[in-house]
């Protein structure tokens, strides 16, 4: 079931990148396509992924699902989670559509804040630093830790004075 497949691949990588919330099946339907191997037209249609999704949620052997559904959206089994945060990201990159979708989907800082250790971690700096720099704006207790992180990501390039600024917003 290659849509489901990549459903599930989009439930997953939402986790790896920071997020903690179930991910929504409208957001879910937006990001299928970039994991599929084959973009055929027959597999970009709503019934494709309705028909996908009933995959990726039914229970095998009564007892899982790879997507757990939940009031708020879909949570991929931990397990496939975990199989892929142990590998190197460099290895199972995560797609950079799914960066953007992950942190233009939230407004919670905290949120906005894990996505970027998240891309941080992944080396994806740009994606780390535009959210850092959304989170340190929300005068909120993780505009600290943003802060700090951002002065850390501006030390590593070199950019000590910037850097300096944000250690000194951070404290």
């Amino acid at each position: 079931e290659p849509v489901g497949a990549a459903i599930v691949a989009g439930a997953i990588d939402w986790r790896r990148a920071g997020r903690s919330t179930p991910v929504p099946p409208s957001t879910l339907e937006r990001l299928y396509p970039v994991y599929l191997e084959d973009s055929a037209p027959a597999l970009l249609t709503h019934e494709a992924f309705t028909k996908g999704l009933g995959w990726a949620t039914q229970r095998v052997f009564a007892t899982s699902a790879l997507l757990a559904e939940e009031p708020r959206g879909l949570v991929a089994f931990d397990y496939l989670v975990d199989r892929l945060q142990r590998q190197d990201p460099s290895f199972v990159p995560i797609p950079d559509r799914t960066w953007e979708v992950a942190l233009a989907e939230t407004s919670d800082p905290n949120e906005t804040l894990k996505v970027a250790m998240a891309a941080y971690h992944a080396e994806q700096q740009v994606i780390a630093e535009r959210a850092l720099r959304l989170v340190v704006g929300t005068q909120t207790r993780a505009s600290v830790s943003a802060a700090y992180t951002l002065g850390v990501m501006l030390r590593e390039r070199g950019r000590l004075e910037e850097a300096e600024t944000w250690y000194r917003k951070a404290v």
